[in-house]
């Protein structure tokens, strides 16, 4: 998801080891995140907008004979993860050995589609290797995140569309924006390459800010189990959905997961793929002459973190000065972005430079405006700004003196 796995909107990551992207299981002190781009909510008016910690839909506990799957527990036999960058695929592969148990090989794959750009597709697959194994998945959407403990969202909605499908709504407090995801999931058991007639017990239940499906299985050694897990995600601010009812964007959200729930994970990659290698890897071509090959690798990162960042498919929202990366500069684009970013696509892709001028075009009557209160005649942007109506969200206020227990001034935000 960017520096996090990522396609043109959404970005999922786990900020407590820096890490590309969360972990499916989660760990005492990790802090998940994600974040759309274009949604903003101020919880305090002391305080400036942000982007809000949106549901976790990523999250899953994996139980092997009633042991939960951990990296802090039981025997890690090998372990690897890695993101594709030339695909845009978050892998992760490891083998582990419970404590008293077997062993069992478990693959993560995920992505966040380029080409359809409300949608997340996910797959877990567990692989008894010595002796059979009950397995417990559970996994759904924790409307239950925070920005450092702020909450910013209210819960609207839960609850099963089509009998299995899983709806959540949620609505920012102050800037009101709605965010609607609907989940499914398809089930495999195999052995060998022959589908088994084996399915799992499922159940569905809602908690407080949750709604989360259960998946049991029992596998014989030799057996496959393989979850996929489709998301789509839509808020009431993108730009086709502006004018359209909630319930609206609701059943085309719904609509879209029963699409892509027949085309399955691997169709969906394929397409995310070639759209990836078209609009990046096929136009954006760099070479460092007598460049190291890390040098090299370096570059083409940094080209993916370009494009996996840049909200590339709407000129009302621009480039952070940390993408989506989590809550660092509170998702605030910079006055001076421009000079550091803008030349990369003006030389490779000029549409997405174009948007992100046509951004401070938008923005500005609030420049004008900032002017003015100081005295001014023509414009003065803001130094920090979020969405492009809402002028100047530079924090006014920085932390306090420890001695004093007064607030540092941000002068940034106050000339």
């Amino acid at each position: 998801i960017g520096s996090g796995l990522v396609g043109s909107e959404m970005c999922i990551r786990d900020r407590i080891y820096g890490r590309e992207s969360a972990l499916e299981e989660d760990y005492t002190n990790t802090v998940r995140g994600m974040y759309i781009s274009g949604i903003f909510d101020n919880f305090d008016g002391d305080e400036t907008a942000e982007l809000p910690n949106c549901a976790d839909v990523l999250g899953m506990d994996i139980e092997i004979d009633g042991k939960r799957f951990s990296l802090c527990e039981g025997e890690m036999i090998s372990y690897s993860r890695y993101l594709d960058i030339r695909n845009a695929e978050l892998v992760r592969k490891c083998v582990w050995k419970p404590l008293g148990k077997g062993r069992v090989t478990l693959e993560f794959r995920r992505i966040v589609s380029k080409k359809r750009l409300h949608s997340l597709a996910q797959t877990v697959k567990i692989m008894p290797e010595d002796t059979g194994m009950d397995v417990r998945i559970i996994t759904g959407i924790n409307g239950r995140m925070t920005n450092s403990g702020v909450q910013h969202f209210s819960e609207i909605e839960k609850r099963v569309r089509d009998g299995k499908i899983l709806q959540y709504m949620q609505r920012t407090l102050q800037s009101h924006v709605t965010v609607i995801y609907n989940m499914g999931f398809r089930y495999f058991v195999t052995e060998g390459e022959k589908m088994c007639c084996l399915y799992p017990k499922t159940e569905i239940r809602t908690l407080r800010r949750k709604i989360e499906l259960s998946a049991e299985v029992r596998l014989k050694k030799g057996q496959t189990f393989l979850l996929e897990k489709i998301v789509d995600v839509r808020t009431s601010r993108d730009k086709k959905s502006v004018g359209e009812s909630i319930s609206e964007i609701a059943q085309k959200s719904m609509e879209a997961v029963q699409e892509n729930l027949r085309l399955g994970y691997n169709r969906l990659r394929d397409e995310h793929v070639s759209a990836w290698e078209a609009n990046l890897w096929n136009r954006c071509i760099g070479k460092i002459f007598g460049g190291s090959e890390e040098e090299k690798r370096a570059f083409d990162y940094a080209l993916y973190q370009l494009y996996a960042m840049v909200p590339a498919h709407d000129d009302r929202m621009r480039l952070a000065a940390k993408g989506l990366s989590g809550e660092g500069d509170k998702g605030h684009v910079f006055w001076d972005t421009e000079i550091f970013a803008l030349p990369c696509y003006i030389f490779t892709c000029p549409e997405i430079a174009q948007n992100l001028l046509l951004y401070r075009y938008r923005c500005l009557e609030v420049a004008k405006k900032k002017a003015a209160e100081y005295g001014y005649r023509g414009v003065q942007y803001p130094w920090e700004s979020a969405w492009f109506t809402d002028g100047e969200e530079t924090p006014k206020l920085g932390d306090p003196d420890l001695n004093t227990g007064k607030w540092d001034k941000v002068w940034t935000g106050l000339i």
